[in-house]
């Protein structure tokens, strides 16, 4: 019991925020790198199915694919707000195995891309501020996690808690103009950190389910590198760990089979909703997303 607690507690003392150092000259693309973060960790999310029903020498193998829009990028009502059509596509692939009829480890690994342009505004105590353009040419992101699992059971209901490390390969070429100033920025780096979450898996008849999930992760950050194009205006700016991020989702899983179980995922739905979102996501909000999860045990 005292176990369960720790756990529960380390995963609601996460902070929910990112933080980064560009100088004022680049201030809008700040605002562009920290919505791609959140996009970024929406989709880790959306794309993983936690294995909530398995027993010593469970062999899972799953596949994942999604699809997205986002809009806005960014919304922080004392910072600025980041509206446009960014549109983009992911999946991955998950390995699990069933240590006992308690403990599981699974391996996870997922891709995403997304593009797209828009505009942005400052707001808050600049709500006067040029607007600019912002042009995001490429997002890409790499994900890789390594994470164990422990499995509560009350009656038909389980508990899964999972733990463990990930990484996350940040690939960025992004464009913003402003009163006729152009800034380029470049990211391509990687940022390794810890992750824990919790879900519960609730039956509906013989067949559905129902999963809400939480899932947080510490992001350690990676370096930007913005230019003014034509002039030796340049800086790097590290965009940073202040907490971390968390994430709260909702998915819908059928069993096709014994061994063969899809879901859907409906978080997007879910932090879309205003209250909910300036919590978790920082004015990011996916729309009209679908991700479709397939887990196969042998």
């Amino acid at each position: 019991m005292k176990a369960r607690f720790a756990v529960l507690s380390l995963l609601v003392l996460v902070s929910f925020e990112a933080q980064a150092d560009l100088p004022g000259w680049a201030g809008p693309m700040q605002s562009v790198m920290l919505g791609v973060i959140s996009v970024s960790e929406a989709m880790n999310a959306a794309t993983y199915d936690p294995v909530v029903d398995f027993k010593k020498g469970d062999v899972y193998v799953g596949g994942s694919v999604a699809r997205y829009k986002v809009d806005p990028l960014y919304d922080e009502s004392s910072v600025a707000k980041v509206s446009g059509d960014f549109n983009g596509t992911g999946g991955g692939f998950m390995l699990a195995y069933g240590l006992s009829d308690r403990w599981m480890v699974s391996l996870l690994r997922t891709n995403f891309g997304f593009d797209g342009q828009g505009q942005g505004q400052s707001t808050g105590s600049c709500g006067s501020c040029v607007p600019w353009s912002v042009q995001l040419d490429h997002a890409g992101i790499e994900h890789i996690e390594a994470v164990g699992a422990y499995k509560f059971q009350w009656n038909s209901v389980s508990l899964p808690v999972y733990f463990g490390v990930t990484q996350e390969q940040y690939s960025i070429d992004a464009v913003t103009v402003q009163s006729g100033t152009t800034v380029r920025a470049t990211a391509d780096g990687t940022s390794r950190g810890l992750v824990a979450g919790i879900a519960a898996s609730f039956p509906i008849g013989a067949y559905f389910d129902l999963a809400p999930y939480f899932r947080g992760t510490n992001f350690q950050g990676f370096q930007v590198n913005a230019r003014i194009p034509g002039t030796n205006t340049q800086a790097t700016g590290a965009f940073s760990d202040n907490g971390g991020y968390g994430i709260i989702g909702l998915k819908v899983g059928a069993r096709v089979t014994k061994d063969f179980r899809a879901s859907l995922d409906l978080g997007s739905y879910l932090r879309s909703l205003d209250s909910v979102n300036q919590i978790w996501m920082k004015g990011t909000k996916i729309q009209n997303s679908a991700a479709l999860t397939l887990n196969y045990r042998f």
